[in-house]
């Protein structure tokens, strides 16, 4: 079985409980991972799970920022963001949720289309393991 980071986990359980905020620490450990990588998509990660209260807004423009000058993913980010996709459409199915609904509820989350969320997820199941 694959290990995944504390960061990774705790993404995942946002996912699946989108009410639920990061705990300051993990903001503090994605903080120093940005240190030592400079890496300003852990910075938006930061941001997205942040509680900003009722200005929902200004943490989407702040994310939206940060990801502009992020540049592109790399293949290994890619790779982790895609798996984590997988994993989480499991759970939600897992827990009751129809497919469309996973795909949406994964899609609201992490800003892209449902049809982007089903085509990682269908590219997954023709891979072998």
């Amino acid at each position: 079985m694959k290990k995944i980071s504390k960061i990774s986990k705790v993404i995942l359980l946002t996912l699946i409980n989108p009410n639920a905020t990061m705990p300051k620490t993990l903001i503090s450990q994605i903080w120093k991972e940005y240190q030592d990588t400079g890496d300003k998509r852990l910075l938006a990660d930061a941001v997205r799970y942040a509680d900003f209260g009722n200005n929902p807004q200004i943490q989407e423009e702040i994310c939206a920022i940060l990801l502009k000058s992020a540049g592109k993913r790399s293949d290994y980010d890619q790779k982790v963001r895609d798996r984590d996709i997988v994993r989480v459409h499991e759970i939600n199915l897992e827990d009751g949720l129809s497919i469309t609904a996973s795909y949406n509820r994964i899609s609201d989350e992490l800003g892209l289309s449902a049809d982007a969320v089903r085509k990682v997820i269908e590219k997954s199941a023709e891979k072998p393991d």
